[in-house]
């Protein structure tokens, strides 16, 4: 190919064009032109005219190429040709750029900007097709840098940055609001689609901080370019995003904001469509693309969300209502409902509480409620979100089951034989098993004293005082039901007191440390029962009453011994009497109810063990005695699941070190209880406990083993969908007040977290206090055993009942004396 050599600089050619023209009017003064209006296309004519003169006076002419003059009859013509003569010197633009180095190519393009920025613009709508690719590399950011560096005005700079998106090929560069703004808008007008497909990879891949303000030129720029998405597969290759979720993109540049563009990069796109159902997942993208959420992290929570219902909930729920859910959502994310858009945070509670009411609440096959949902109608919704939960009976198989379980627990008592052909009819058809039923299996008028071991989150509170509701209503008698402390009664008589007062039968009293005659539940602390129990008039009320002790291992058999005796003596004397447990009882304790009370215990199977336990324990960790690792631990673990759910430390001799560490820390919402006591504690969570901070976090509660052990928190269905509670015991604590502990999470066969997190300092403390080699401590309770034996002894024939109280008190000593040889070995 011969070398092109320009005959005269393209930078000289306004030079030669001036000269000419005044050459030519000097002439020609005689012929000038007359008509004013028409002074610029004669000037044309002139110069069409007399074009053979460009060579004359030594403008560039290209081997090869004859300049002929060309017929200009008409004024269309005459313009045509002044295009024409503009397309001749951006030719001439575009074959000196061809021939000069790299490094005088920047220098040349600042010239042609200088000299007239309407001959860059043609200069870069035709330079992609008259070149090979290397010719124009980095163009887009050489005519970015000289955009920003020119003082024209807005409109020349979006016209220059809108031709150079031709030339975009995957850089970083932040442009501004203003100038994005103005080149959408003028896309819009001049649809392009070259131009449209380099902003919109600009858009994918910097992800432009003010395009959530932007929202509307981004659908007026949709609306005139059609089809862009598809074009796109380079940019979208080069992130390696899976095939199969660009195919299922919706075709629309709203896709392109800035929450959902990270979603594909941060893992190729994958949590778009792993888990997903395969019917659900162009539906799903469809949602998280158009949703316009604010946020990454509000769309990164809303796809945790519905990859949980999909990975748990989807076998358990009706999922054609579900599909019909989630189409409904992406039609009218599609026709840019205002109701929806920009709502990802409703979104996510509503698809929330669809699964509730279905899984929990048991209400299926309601698409009206979904209808009205769509139109922001939530009664209906909300109606059902406080319906109780759905109860359902034991099936034949499960009663059959759980029947064989009851007998197997208490194979040598004879009344669970009985209570099991109650709940059978004549003709062999199981019904439920119902507390009426278990009120005939405790016929405490005829037995007079039952003990039940019911565990810990079955229910045992409610069953309590449903129990001594049935019993008032069915004797005419007054109830008491006995607690621990103040703080169980005061919550027990505040949950219940509607329920008692609205008895349909007869009206019952209901009342908390006070006492009467008349027909009622009265709930008393062990503390004031002991004080009152000296007065004769309660004595006589007592007599003619029945008495239900909630946690009655926790009463009965902790104490000193004479407190023991004492209380053992008063509750024997009542007309009936049914203890409620979730503890395991040892044998030594079941030895000792068999000789106080000749009755034995009967064993409730577990929840769990029909349809699983849900709580998951973690596996526990022995830090060392460092103190610092230790908290570092526990609050590494709060860290890491405080953003799910409320997080419960349950401390005794780590309590303080836990509290100063996390003082330190103002990230965690932290909450400790120590001066918290009785009702004020129930207050404090109830207004603390579902509460967020701005990070989204829920509160870290420090307690001890007292309110740990009698606490009971309100869970709500966002944390039952997380996965419940999470527990971290962070001491040793007694057999008995660790299963109570335990007991917090997971009630009702609920899900929740355990984890157990130790220090090794602590657990040798521990061990040490529990020492039962101490000779103070054998002397101090042999010798107090000896007294009260001699009591007991001068007492025995005038009451038969205290030989109970010292068998039971032989087999305390006998407990002790083997674990203190356990101990020895």
């Amino acid at each position: 190919m011969e070398e092109f050599k320009p005959l005269i600089g393209s930078q000289d050619l306004s030079r030669y064009l001036s000269k000419f023209i005044l050459n030519k009017t000097t002439k020609n003064q005689t012929k000038s032109v007359k008509d004013k209006s028409l002074g610029k296309i004669s000037l044309t004519k002139h110069l069409i005219n007399n074009q053979t003169d460009f060579i004359e006076v030594g403008m560039p002419h290209f081997p090869g190429e004859d300049l002929k003059p060309v017929q200009n009859d008409t004024l269309n013509s005459q313009v045509n040709y002044g295009a024409k003569i503009q397309s001749e010197i951006t030719s001439i633009y575009i074959r000196e750029y061809m021939i000069l180095k790299p490094q005088g190519r920047q220098d040349f393009i600042h010239k042609i900007f200088n000299r007239n920025s309407q001959s860059l613009m043609e200069f870069l709508q035709n330079l992609k097709t008259a070149c090979s690719e290397n010719l124009y590399e980095n163009m887009f950011r050489l005519i970015y840098e000289l955009n920003m560096s020119s003082t024209v005005n807005l409109s020349i700079k979006t016209r220059l940055f809108v031709s150079s998106l031709l030339y975009y090929n995957h850089e970083i560069i932040e442009i501004g609001q203003d100038l994005l703004k103005s080149s959408m808008l003028l896309l819009a007008q001049r649809p392009n689609t070259e131009q449209a497909l380099g902003l919109s990879n600009y858009i994918f891949i910097n992800e432009p901080q003010c395009l959530e303000k932007l929202q509307e030129e981004v659908f007026q720029l949709d609306k005139s370019n059609i089809g862009i998405i598809p074009l796109m597969i380079g940019t979208f290759q080069l992130f390696k995003i899976d095939s199969q979720a660009v195919r299922l993109l919706p075709n629309t540049l709203l896709c392109l904001n800035k929450a959902f563009i990270q979603i594909p990069k941060e893992d190729q796109g994958l949590r778009l469509i792993c888990h997903v159902p395969i019917n659900e997942v162009g539906d799903f993208i469809q949602i998280c693309a158009l949703s316009s959420s604010p946020s990454f992290q509000k769309l990164d929570k809303f796809i945790n969300t519905m990859s949980e219902i999909f990975i748990q909930k989807w076998d358990y729920i009706d999922q054609e209502d579900f599909t019909f859910f989630l189409q409904s959502i992406s039609l009218e994310l599609k026709q840019r409902n205002p109701l929806w858009v920009n709502k990802i945070d409703e979104l996510s509670e509503l698809s929330k509480n669809l699964v509730f009411i279905q899984q929990e609440k048991g209400i299926r096959c309601r698409r009206d409620i979904i209808i009205d949902c769509l139109k922001a109608d939530f009664t209906k919704l909300n109606q059902l979100m406080h319906t109780p939960n759905k109860t359902s009976d034991f099936n034949e198989q499960e009663l059959k089951q759980i029947l064989n379980k009851f007998r197997k627990l208490n194979s040598d008592s004879e009344q669970v034989l009985d209570f099991s052909q109650i709940i059978l009819v004549a003709n062999g058809i199981f019904i439920s098993v119902t507390l009426k039923a278990l009120l005939e299996f405790s016929n405490v008028v005829e037995l007079k004293v039952y003990f039940h071991q019911f565990w810990v989150g079955n229910g045992k509170t409610l069953l309590c005082s449903t129990y001594a509701i049935l019993l008032a209503q069915q004797y005419k008698e007054p109830v008491f039901v006995i607690g621990k402390n103040e703080h169980l009664v005061l919550r027990d008589e505040k949950n219940f007191e509607k329920l008692i007062i609205s008895s349909p039968q007869q009206s019952l009293n209901v009342n908390v440390n006070q006492y009467s005659s008349l027909p009622g539940v009265y709930y008393l602390t062990q503390k004031v029962l002991e004080n009152v129990s000296a007065n004769q008039d309660f004595k006589d009320i007592w007599k003619n009453s029945f008495v239900i002790i909630d946690e009655y291992d926790w009463i009965l058999l902790e104490g000193c011994v004479n407190q023991i005796g004492d209380l053992l003596d008063l509750i024997s004397t009542a007309k009936g009497i049914v203890g409620f447990t979730g503890s395991v009882i040892s044998q030594k304790e079941l030895s000792c109810l068999k000789v106080a009370f000749d009755a034995q215990e009967t064993v409730f199977p577990k929840l769990s063990c029909l349809m699983g336990d849900k709580r998951i324990k973690l596996q526990q960790e022995l830090v060392s005695s460092n103190q610092v690792d230790y908290c570092k631990r526990i609050y590494e673990t709060c860290l890491k699941y405080c953003k799910l759910t409320p997080v419960l430390i349950v401390a005794q001799q780590s309590y303080t070190i836990i509290e100063n560490y996390f003082k330190k820390f103002a990230y965690i919402p932290f909450h400790s209880m120590k001066n918290v006591k009785g009702p004020k504690l129930e207050v404090q969570f109830e207004q603390q406990f579902s509460q967020k901070n701005i990070e989204g976090q829920f509160g870290v509660f420090l307690m001890n083993e007292q309110q740990g052990r009698g606490t009971d928190f309100k869970t709500s269905h966002e944390i039952d969908f997380n996965g419940g509670l999470f527990l971290i015991v962070g001491d040793v604590f007694s057999s008995r007040s660790l299963d109570q502990i335990i007991g917090r999470v997971g009630r009702l066969n609920k899900k929740g977290h355990i984890s157990k997190q130790y220090t090794s300092k602590v657990a040798r403390k521990q061990n040490k206090s529990s020492n039962f080699n101490s000779k103070s401590w054998k002397t101090k309770h042999i010798q107090n055993w000896e007294r009260f034996k001699h009591i007991l002894v001068l007492k025995r024939r005038a009451n038969k009942h205290c030989c109970k109280i010292l068998k039971a008190h032989q087999w305390r000593v006998r407990q002790i004396l083997i674990s203190q040889q356990m101990l020895t070995k």
